[in-house]
């Protein structure tokens, strides 16, 4: 499969787990998906910082299995906000040279999120940080809503709770979380849906499914889909 697609990838970690889900689970449906992504020759873009230490840090983990899977030059778009990307490292430089484009954009971490939107083909979300976050609301919200605007497809994995479980009780239930209107997301939803190549029961796979080989055949569908557009 060779779809050649920039995909951007909203993910962190969550308190909010169900089903016997764990942050385990995040972790190795997230190296799933993004070997899958490699695989298939995607380049990724991702806003996660290379040292963030307060939990699993994706940027870490998606760039390393980078390193392994992709010839891709460069494999990985690490869009950054100045102070963080000040930070980043002749070492770190070396190591990723030629996998990672270390992005230096605004310090408004808004115009990051739009920026990533507008260069992106196609957006993944899961989990996603109901507590925690920086900013008024939290940063994958403001993903989907960029990429909604945007009118690029979003494919919203459910099951492993966060803002994508509280996107997908949206959809099915209308239940609103009340600090989130003034950000006009659900209207944006509304308005210009997910776009993303799937019909109502592949949607609900993503939304509702444990299983990774489920999850990931349902975004190839998708994706083949919007590829041959």
């Amino acid at each position: 499969l060779n779809l050649n697609k920039k995909i951007a990838i909203s993910v962190s970690e969550t308190d909010d787990f169900q089903n016997g889900l764990s942050i385990k689970h995040l972790q190795d449906i997230v190296i799933e998906i993004v070997r899958f992504l490699l695989l298939s020759n995607n380049q990724i873009i991702f806003g996660g910082d290379i040292k963030y230490s307060l939990g699993i840090n994706f940027a870490e983990l998606i760039f390393n299995l980078a390193l392994k899977y992709s010839n891709k030059k460069p494999a990985v778009i690490n869009p950054l906000p100045r102070k963080v990307y000040s930070k980043i490292d002749d070492s770190l430089k070396a190591k990723y040279i030629d996998i990672i484009k270390f992005q230096e954009v605004s310090d408004d971490l808004s115009k990051m999120r739009e920026y990533m939107s507008n260069i992106e083909n196609a957006r993944i979300i899961i989990g996603g940080k109901l507590s925690g976050y920086q900013g008024k609301y939290p940063g994958i919200l403001e993903e989907v809503y960029y990429s909604l605007k945007a009118k690029k497809p979003l494919y919203i994995i459910g099951s492993f709770g966060g803002v994508a479980q509280k996107i997908v009780e949206f959809l099915r239930t209308g239940i609103e979380i009340k600090e989130w209107r003034d950000f006009n997301i659900y209207e944006t939803i509304k308005t210009y849906h997910l776009n993303n190549g799937l019909n109502k029961e592949e949607n609900e796979i993503l939304f509702y499914s444990k299983d990774v080989d489920e999850i990931l055949k349902t975004i190839m569908i998708g994706l083949k889909k919007i590829n041959r557009k």
